[in-house]
């Protein structure tokens, strides 16, 4: 199951962990790649978290923005996608403990090891460090960390923001595995989703950068009708995770991305081994569709499903057909419909949905 665990300074909010009382999080990866919404299975948050957004409340974001935030939680909620978790269940005082102690050390650390980029800071800012210039505070690096074991333990992938990221490339360079691998991915699969799917975005570029707007004279009725424009998307977006196209791109993608896990695969590498497997799918169908479209008796009908399993990408996702279907034909017929059906994305782009 493809999990996502929505980060931010909020995790250590809990009452029984105590370890920041800020009420920040972050959807930087939703905004940036919105097909992610395809992708995951599960969106894990924290109690805390949700109930932050439920309240309409987007860290650092206009009045809008929280509300369009809480309306696509609500429709996930509504079509299963979210998770949740508490924290707590998790961080115990000691673990809790261990982190701040870890980073102790590494404030020791970090500075001997790169003096020109890692230095300590002297205001009271509580832990404070600065990484090739941007600022950390020790709650921060707490709740980086408080999320790598929630992740490990609720079997949820980590999008980490470049901000956490930059801060990963000197710390976890020394004792740590590097825990981003998911990014890339990702990074694979919106770009694989955009060749296969018509043009969509989640969130109007009037909530996330007003200021590019402001000039514009439709600004006021954009502003206005923005909420119905999100509640459109997310719509749109709910109902392509009902296809079956959608289903076997991430299948494929699925597959293909374990390459990800083995080694350090870039998302362009990515990409390349899913087109490599999109040309031998269509390769193996054009030559095998006319073959079983000139075949008529049934004994060859019924090996099928063995032909079907040469074409697979290894997705058990192909429906048998009833043995209630009457006639050669008709049977021949429905398997050719279902692998059509099944590989529909292979070789051209998914259709526009029609618009309700």
């Amino acid at each position: 199951m493809n999990r996502i665990l929505v980060t931010g300074l909020a995790l250590g909010n809990d009452a029984d962990i105590d370890a920041c009382q800020s009420c920040n999080y972050d959807l930087t990866w939703l905004f940036a790649n919105p097909s992610t919404l395809l992708w995951a299975d599960k969106i894990v948050l924290t109690p805390e978290i949700l109930a932050y957004i439920k309240n309409s409340y987007y860290p650092d974001g206009k009045e809008n923005l929280g509300r369009a935030v809480s309306l696509i939680f609500e429709r996930l909620e509504d079509n299963g996608l979210i998770e949740i978790r508490s924290a707590s269940d998790v961080i115990t005082k000691k673990v809790k403990d261990e982190i701040f102690a870890l980073i102790e050390e590494e404030r020791e650390r970090l500075p001997l090891t790169f003096p020109q980029s890692v230095k300590l800071g002297r205001g009271k800012v509580p832990g404070q460090i600065f990484v090739n210039g941007a600022e950390y505070c020790a709650p921060s690096i707490w709740t980086m960390y408080a999320s790598f074991i929630l992740a490990k333990k609720w079997d949820a992938g980590l999008l980490l923001p470049q901000y956490s990221q930059n801060y990963f490339e000197k710390a976890l360079r020394v004792v740590h595995d590097n825990p981003t691998k998911l990014n890339e991915k990702l990074v694979a699969f919106d770009e694989i989703i955009k060749s296969k799917l018509p043009e969509q975005e989640l969130l109007p570029v009037i909530l996330l950068d007003a200021k590019l707007c402001e000039s514009c004279r439709k600004y006021d009725s954009c502003d206005s009708d923005v909420l119905n424009k999100v509640e459109e998307n997310i719509r749109d977006i709910m109902l392509w995770r009902s296809y079956d196209e959608v289903q076997e791109l991430k299948s494929v993608i699925g597959k293909i991305s374990k390459l990800a896990d083995k080694e350090n695969v870039s998302s362009t590498e990515l990409v390349k081994a899913f087109k490599a497997d999109e040309q031998r799918i269509n390769k193996s169908m054009n030559s095998v569709f006319p073959k079983v479209e000139r075949w008529s008796n049934m004994a060859t009908v019924l090996s099928i499903p063995a032909v079907v399993a040469g074409i697979s990408t290894g997705s058990t996702t192909l429906a048998t057909v009833g043995a209630g279907v009457a006639g050669i034909a008709t049977v021949t017929n429905k398997y050719l419909e279902i692998v059509r059906s099944k590989y529909r994305w292979v070789g051209h782009k998914i259709g526009a949905i029609a618009k309700k």
